[in-house]
This record gives C-alpha cells, sequence and structure tokens, in this order.
C-alpha cells in the first residue's frame, strides 16, 4: 500500500528537437572543417543529460553539441534551441577544447549502432569520429565525481551562456 511505484515518466520532446536530434548524428568532418583522415579522430561530443521533473512526473534531456570547428547548440527536448552558439568566441574555444577532450575519453567509450535518449539522472556523451558513434553512459553523479567532471563542466559553461540567452528571449516577449 505504502510502496506505490511511481509510473515511468512520460518523456516530452518537440518535433523540432526530433528533427534536429536526426540530423546532429549525420554531421560529417567536412561539415565542421576537419580534415584529418586518421582513424577514430574526434571531430564531434554530443552530451545527453536525463532529466525528471518531480512536479509533473515529465522527463526531458537537456542536449549540447559541441564540434571540432567551435559550432555549438543547446537544445531542450521540449523545445528552445540556442543554435550557433559558436558566434561567441569564448563559446567556440570551449567547444574546442571539449572535443579536445572527447579524444581522450573515447578510450573508455563503446560503438554505437544508435543514439537513444537517456533516462532521468543518467548521462550519455556520443562521440562522433571519424571511424563512426561511439557513447559512454552512467549515472549523473557518477560522471560529476569521476574524471568526466571537468568535461562536463565546460559543457556547463556552455549551458550558463544558453540559459542566458533563454531569459533574454523571454524578456523580449
Amino acid at each position: 500500500m505504502f510502496n506505490k511505484q511511481q509510473p515511468e515518466p512520460q518523456m516530452v520532446m518537440s518535433e523540432s528537437y526530433k528533427k534536429w536530434r536526426g540530423m546532429i548524428f549525420l554531421v560529417t568532418p567536412g561539415q565542421v572543417e576537419l580534415t584529418i583522415k586518421e582513424p577514430n579522430r574526434v571531430f564531434g561530443v554530443i552530451l545527453d543529460v536525463g532529466v525528471k521533473d518531480r512536479n509533473s512526473n515529465a522527463a526531458f534531456v537537456f542536449t549540447t553539441a559541441a564540434f571540432a570547428n567551435g559550432e555549438t547548440t543547446f537544445f531542450p527536448s521540449p523545445g528552445g534551441a540556442v543554435m550557433g552558439l559558436g558566434n561567441n568566441p569564448q563559446v567556440a574555444e570551449i567547444s574546442k577544447s571539449i572535443v579536445s577532450m572527447g579524444q581522450i575519453f573515447l578510450v573508455k567509450a563503446q560503438p554505437a549502432k544508435e543514439n537513444p535518449l537517456p533516462g532521468a539522472g543518467r548521462v550519455k556523451f556520443y562521440f562522433l569520429t571519424t571511424s563512426g558513434l561511439f557513447v559512454t553512459e552512467d549515472a549523473l553523479q557518477a560522471f560529476q565525481s569521476g574524471p568526466y567532471g571537468q568535461l562536463l563542466g565546460k559543457f556547463g559553461q556552455i549551458r550558463a551562456v544558453a540559459e542566458q540567452m533563454i531569459d533574454k528571449r523571454q524578456v523580449k516577449k
């Protein structure tokens, strides 16, 4: 009676997010100005953070994509993307740094044929490489306290800039 199990949260995902997500994993090295042809060269890192809203029991994902040329996008699954963040020189440098760090973390990733979203409290790092897609997944807490903490911190800096831009949009409305 007291052990009522919560129903699985319903994933909130806009049509624009679904479309973008389908395209982001198709980016090629040439599209982000990578000319290195060696195998397993990371040219993009995509971070998915799964979240659950306690009030509504809805699940959603914050996705951030960082590429070798500095291009960066922050896109929450319910919508409200901030694209073109790489136009900010500071964000572009952070993105390039993330891709460089991604090369180091690639050794811990597994090849991936698909790119499903993580559940609430879970994190996935997808590495786009010249040899295909790789992924590593764990609980958010595990990544925060481990070697991935620095990588998460850099993505956090991008998210902070994106959220400032989102706040400015809200004020203009």
